[in-house]
């Protein structure tokens, strides 16, 4: 069964955390490291795709925080043949059920080791964006000792990718 949650986890963290935002952002550091970098790339990464992590943001820390709520068993009771339950069985099932998965899966770790890689990414962004400045003059010499920090950026998203990819990629039922 692929639920909304999963979807949106695909989309967010496939297709675009990992295929593209890394990637673009990996690309840049090795132009940057290049003898003849590509200047007008580096300018329309910095411009357009760099600060793509600021408006994707809210939308991961959305999947985080339903995470829970979405991978939980007890979500069964809304498809048939559960939901046919009468609704005085399901208010009681959904906890014991939801809570017997809680006690089997630790889900509310990989939350918050999701969280804490996100609060990791948020932090190396922002020194990353740190005298960028006017991407109109690319200062080259002034960019490269700044390297580090996008190639710290690059390592912290990948160990979001890594939590985020940790989660169930099914309903599991206790």
């Amino acid at each position: 069964m692929t639920t909304n949650w999963q979807q949106l986890r695909s989309e967010l963290n496939h297709d675009w955390l990992k295929n593209v935002y890394l990637r673009q952002l990996q690309a840049f550091v090795i132009r940057s490291r290049s003898s003849r970098p590509d200047r007008g790339r580096m300018r329309e990464f910095l411009q357009a795709d760099f600060y793509a992590w600021r408006a994707r943001r809210p939308s991961i820390v959305a999947l985080l925080d339903d995470a829970e709520r979405a991978l939980s068993p007890a979500t069964l009771f809304d498809e048939a043949p559960l939901s046919a339950c009468a609704e005085l069985d399901q208010a009681w099932l959904r906890i014991i059920i939801h809570e017997l998965w809680l006690v089997r899966r630790p889900v509310r770790e990989w939350c918050e080791s999701g969280r804490r890689a996100l609060e990791v990414v948020d932090v190396r962004f922002e020194e990353a964006s740190k005298g960028i400045g006017c991407v109109c003059d690319l200062d080259l010499e002034q960019l490269g000792g700044r390297l580090g920090a996008f190639e710290a950026l690059s390592e912290a998203i990948l160990a979001l990718i890594h939590r985020i990819s940790a989660f169930p990629h099914e309903i599991e039922v206790v």
